[in-house]
């Protein structure tokens, strides 16, 4: 429960940063399922143009930070493992507007899934 105390704290800072209290409820919750699952699914376009659901597992994670842009109207999310893995995310109005991950430990995390591959790509192309 003290998972949920933190999210109820983190949605009321979030709402008097941001002043859009649906936005900050609708990352919120999406935090809770995914520290709750310890994983996150999210389509990425392959090369072939299709959208395909990735799934992106967060192992260990320790640390969950929230922080509202209001100049960009995002909350982002970001899980900071204890080990190597760091998942940030943000949420928009339109929803989830990108998803940036340490490449390395993705691509090692099974180097021969050919989505994970597809999504080491994406990353690394929504950062450049």
């Amino acid at each position: 429960m003290l998972l949920q105390a933190i999210l109820e704290a983190t949605v009321r800072r979030c709402e008097n940063e941001l002043g859009d209290g649906e936005l900050c409820r609708r990352a919120i919750e999406l935090a809770a399922d995914v520290a709750a699952k310890k994983r996150i699914e999210y389509d990425v376009e392959t090369p072939a143009g299709t959208v395909r659901s990735v799934t992106a597992w967060l192992y260990d994670h320790e640390n969950l930070s929230f922080a509202a842009d209001v100049k960009k109207r995002e909350v982002v999310l970001e899980f900071v493992g204890s080990g190597v893995p760091t998942v940030i995310i943000h949420v928009s109005a339109s929803g989830v507007r990108s998803l940036a991950a340490n490449t390395e430990y993705v691509a090692m995390s099974n180097p021969y899934d050919p989505d994970i591959l597809r999504v080491v790509k994406a990353i690394a192309t929504r950062r450049a």
